[in-house]
């Protein structure tokens, strides 16, 4: 999950406001659920609505609708690096051990 001030910039480049008070309240659930707070108003629909409620024009809603994609490529973001770097740890072990035989098979 990117930090409050991820959001906030972002919000800043597209909208020209960091729109905070959107941002805070779409985080509100992190304090009860931690890394799954995006179970709650973390859909497109609803932050949208969040954001047109809190501020009163469309620019909120769309800051809402911001934060849920910028936390969605974040999420997405930090599975693929794991993944690499998984799969860059086996194709390491299996380079080793490929190059361990090739010793063995050669000293006799």
């Amino acid at each position: 999950m990117p930090k409050r001030k991820t959001h906030e910039d972002i919000s800043i480049l597209f909208l020209g406001k960091p729109f905070s008070r959107v941002n805070r309240t779409l985080d509100l659930p992190v304090k009860v659920l931690g890394g799954s707070h995006w179970k709650l108003l973390h859909t497109i629909p609803e932050s949208f609505i969040v954001g047109l409620l809190l501020t009163g024009n469309i620019n909120g809603g769309i800051s809402g609708v911001l934060h849920v994609f910028v936390d969605a490529v974040d999420s997405c973001a930090k599975k693929e690096i794991k993944k690499l770097i998984k799969n860059r740890g086996e194709k390491n072990c299996q380079k080793e051990r490929k190059n361990a035989r090739r010793k063995k098979n050669r000293s006799f």
